[in-house]
This record gives C-alpha cells, sequence and structure tokens, in this order.
C-alpha cells in the first residue's frame, strides 16, 4: 500500500496550502484517482494527487481538472511528473 494524497481546490486554482492535503491509502495510483473522484465534495471543482517526499514536499502526480463554466465537460486525469507543488 502507498499514501497518497488528495485536495480539491476551485477550478484555476492551485494547492497553495499544505493543509489542504488529505492522506489516502490506495494500492496503485489508478485506485488512488477512483478514491479521489468518489471523495470529490463539489461539481466543478479540481482534483490534485501527490505523493510526500522526506523532506514533506509535496509532489503532484495527477491531477483532474475541472471547467467552472460548462458543468457537462468531463475532466478526465492528466499524470504529472516534473512539477512541484507546495
Amino acid at each position: 500500500m502507498a499514501t497518497y494524497y488528495v485536495a480539491e481546490t476551485d477550478a484555476k486554482a492551485k494547492v497553495n496550502n499544505d493543509d489542504l492535503w488529505q492522506e489516502l491509502t490506495a494500492k496503485t495510483l489508478t485506485s488512488a484517482k477512483r478514491a479521489a473522484s468518489r471523495s470529490q465534495m463539489f461539481q466543478g471543482t479540481t482534483l490534485h494527487i501527490a505523493v510526500r517526499t522526506c523532506n514533506d514536499d509535496y509532489i503532484r502526480i495527477a491531477v483532474k481538472r475541472a471547467d467552472a463554466l460548462n458543468m457537462n465537460h468531463r475532466p478526465v486525469w492528466q499524470d504529472i511528473s516534473t512539477e512541484r507543488s507546495k
């Protein structure tokens, strides 16, 4: 089991507060994405998945961007490899 972290923000916002990250335990990144999607609280928000480094930094590894104006838009997960989130 790996420990992933999920955060939910406004459609165009970034995670700029470490308190927004919530722990999510899953076997794979795919199962973490499913769990994050199921736990989404509000329609039209963006989901971020991250892992935590030994320096207590969060590295985003996936994002599901919402369109706040078009609620019919079905967002898909995008994998991120080099972007750091703090």
